[in-house]
């Protein structure tokens, strides 16, 4: 019985254990990564149909430009070729030492936002109120305020939206934009 106690806590201490053998080996090569992004996106991303690519015909359109010689700029730059015919601002390749995002999809649509126009005399001036990414006044005459948040890329807080509307509690309506 004495010896049961210290055995059962020697079993329960030994079944955590790992050997060395179970240690896992990653091809890291440049073929097995474009392949893995590749496969990453053909599982996963829903438009191809709606979108009318044929996902194994980009496959093979990039797939012979990486070998085991391709550096690590080179293959960054193939995989965002190969994920800029996806055409969606929402499918980007990071990397330490760059980022690919497809602007193509955006580029080709007409500017429906003129800066110039909003932030002149004519709307809220050029002494509007800024704070993380978020430009605020009221319309230049009139008893209605302005927001413009133009980008997702900038965070701001609850605490900035409090002194916001504060700043606008007696406002007749807000614009957001």
């Amino acid at each position: 019985m004495k010896l049961l106690l210290p055995t059962m806590i020697a079993l329960i201490m030994l079944t955590g254990c790992e050997t060395s053998s179970v240690i896992k080996e990653y091809d890291l090569s440049p073929k097995r990564n474009f392949d893995a992004l590749w496969n990453i996106l053909d599982e996963r991303y829903c438009y191809f149909t709606a979108k009318g690519i044929d996902w194994d015909e980009v496959y093979d359109k990039y797939q012979d430009k990486v070998n085991d010689n391709t550096n690590f700029y080179l293959l960054f730059d193939i995989m965002a070729a190969m994920i800029d015919e996806l055409q969606d601002g929402h499918v980007n390749l990071y990397s330490p030492f760059d980022v690919s995002t497809c602007t193509g999809w955006y580029d080709s649509y007409p500017t429906d936002f003129y800066s110039s126009v909003i932030f002149s005399n004519r709307y809220i001036g050029s002494n509007y109120r800024s704070v993380n990414g978020l430009q605020y006044d009221y319309i230049n005459g009139t008893n209605i305020g302005y927001i413009r948040y133009s980008s997702f890329s900038n965070g701001f807080s609850a605490a900035n939206f409090i002194y916001i509307n504060y700043y606008f509690q007696n406002t007749d309506g807000i614009i957001i934009d």
